[in-house]
């Protein structure tokens, strides 16, 4: 996930794309707008990540945006969530980046009683690395607008090679901005009647676009290139000359490669912690209990990947050495840890953060032993948004959170969103930058593993700290975050 925005969506008139970092920390005021980014982030994917199947009178195309589907963005009807001084035919935009993708979704106002839903009138898809923009109209007109751009994305390397994608790839992507003079605009229409096999929506759309644009290729020398034939409108003779051109690298596998829309995103919010013995597995609502059980049944053997790394952690956070989880006759788990005396005691004997820090560990755990972390996988395309991870740790704990999130990321690939009030956390994560000695704040931008953005509430936009490469910020804390301590101390003096 590398951003994320939106216009008229809950408090916010508009929030310009916010850049993402490998471990990207929220702080900020209560109600200040936290919770709001990270709704709308799992809203998008949601429905990004919805499948299509029918093709009855092109009922896969009233594309629906629920706002009322997922428990842990519920956000009741269209007018709840959308921002109250918007005007009447104003729809919620949707931004995000990802991988190769970028979308934008317009949501309008339905046509429904219920209003738990809002239409879908538009999705914008960049392709980023050819950076080829299609907007696909959702109306009555099934039109696409599409642009091919002549110039390289922005926050684009050239000179990478995304997973999946074969060695000549960058300079195939090179040679293929070079021929291009200028910017070259054409419209075709959506393919109709083509089974989509419960696709995600975004691919479905892709695969109209896939499938109209080779046909148009291999059609052009012939008599039916059409524009009623081929669905496309507006074909010039400077289009046609432009597709013969590009129609090697349209054919090849790195551009097939786009049509994916594997998006891992994990959310652990804040929840209660309890003293629970025998973790049942009848308890499905329980997220401690659906942690621990699904940790179990993947029988992590010793030795593993993760099963070491949990040993590390559960040592480096004081909480014991080891631990082992039984089965209760397949009906329940009984974890227990084994303390710096040899004595093994419940984890339910343990405080109260001991708990939640197994419970953290035993996620992050299951993902990796999921994604194959130790058998010919070397990392994880996993987003974690984690909310107050630092609920009931003392203050050196909670600093050593960022040393876990930094090793997460730099040796397995995990992603983090991070909504806290923990100061500790935050200084930790300024001294690891600090302790990287980058070059040239240039060189920081581009590899800090960290990113603190803070939202100062009353209606202001949130804005990146921007770390120094002492580890220090550029930029200041609202009051009552960092000052309240000093503060504090000045009023006793």
């Amino acid at each position: 996930m590398n951003q994320i925005g939106f216009k008229n969506f809950r408090k916010f008139h508009e929030l310009p794309p916010l850049d993402l970092s490998p471990v990207t920390i929220f702080v900020g005021e209560n109600n200040a707008g936290k919770s709001t980014v990270v709704k709308a982030l799992l809203a998008t994917l949601d429905f990004i990540k919805s499948r299509v199947s029918s093709v009855e009178n092109d009922a896969w195309m009233n594309l629906n945006f629920y706002f009322n589907k997922s428990y842990y963005t519920h956000l009741g009807t269209f007018e709840r969530a959308r921002y109250n001084k918007a005007a009447e035919n104003e729809p919620i935009t949707f931004i995000i980046s990802t991988g190769d993708r970028r979308y934008e979704i317009n949501v309008e106002k339905s046509d429904s009683d219920a209003d738990v839903f809002g239409r879908v009138s538009k999705i914008n898809i960049t392709l980023l690395p050819f950076n080829i923009e299609l907007c696909f109209s959702l109306r009555s007109d099934r039109k696409i607008h599409i642009v091919f751009h002549s110039h390289p994305f922005s926050g684009y390397n050239l000179d990478e090679i995304p997973a999946g994608y074969p060695q000549k790839f960058p300079g195939e992507l090179k040679k293929y901005f070079n021929e291009m003079s200028k910017d070259i605009e054409m419209d075709m229409t959506l393919v109709e009647g083509v089974y989509f096999s419960s696709e995600y929506i975004a691919d479905a759309l892709l695969q109209s676009f896939q499938i109209r644009l080779s046909a148009t290729i291999e059609n052009l020398n012939s008599k039916s290139s059409t524009q009623n034939d081929l669905g496309v409108f507006g074909l010039t003779d400077e289009i046609k000359d432009f597709l013969r051109k590009k129609k090697t690298i349209f054919s090849k596998k790195y551009f097939r490669q786009i049509k994916q829309s594997d998006i891992n995103v994990e959310y652990i919010y804040a929840h209660a912690v309890t003293q629970t013995i025998l973790f049942s597995a009848k308890d499905t609502n329980d997220y401690h209990v659906k942690t621990v059980h699904e940790y179990a049944n993947l029988q992590v053997g010793e030795g593993s990947p993760s099963h070491d790394f949990i040993l590390k952690w559960m040592q480096a956070f004081n909480i014991g050495k080891d631990y082992k989880i039984t089965s209760v006759g397949g009906e329940a788990h009984l974890v227990k840890i084994q303390n710096s005396d040899g004595e093994w005691v419940n984890l339910a004997d343990k405080g109260m953060g001991s708990i939640q820090l197994m419970i953290l560990l035993f996620r992050v755990a299951t993902k990796m032993a999921e994604a194959g972390i130790g058998y010919g996988t070397k990392g994880v395309d996993t987003l974690l948004i984690i909310e107050e991870p630092e609920q009931n740790l003392h203050p050196m704990l909670q600093s050593k959170l960022a040393d876990l999130f930094y090793e997460l990321n730099h040796e397995y690939g995990f992603r983090f969103i991070i909504e806290t009030h923990s100061e500790y956390l935050i200084r930790k994560s300024q001294v690891i930058v600090a302790n990287k000695h980058f070059a040239s704040e240039e060189e920081l931008q581009k590899n800090s593993p960290f990113r603190v953005v803070y939202f100062p509430g009353d209606g202001k936009l949130p804005y990146d700290m921007h770390y120094r490469v002492d580890g220090k910020f550029s930029n200041e804390f609202g009051t009552g975050f960092f000052d309240e301590a000093s503060n504090l101390i000045f009023d006793i003096l």
